[in-house]
């Protein structure tokens, strides 16, 4: 599967901020922990183990970020 770009480093720290803040919600959490992931270039598997996501959802989220 073709990766997208990277992120920026603009949108990396407000991701990590965004992860470090108290009033998330679990869904929020995830999200961006596995857009990080995802940015890092990661392995799928590794990807769902760590967020819970579905293999599915890990390509969905993947593509609504390119």
């Amino acid at each position: 599967m073709e990766r997208c770009a990277k992120l920026t480093e603009k949108q990396i720290k407000e991701l990590k901020t965004f992860l470090k803040e108290k009033d998330r919600s679990q869904k929020e959490t995830r999200r961006a922990q596995a857009i990080l992931l995802l940015d890092q270039m990661i392995d799928h598997e590794v990807i769902q183990m760590t967020t819970g996501y579905s293999r599915r959802r890990i390509f969905f989220v993947d593509r609504v970020i390119c």
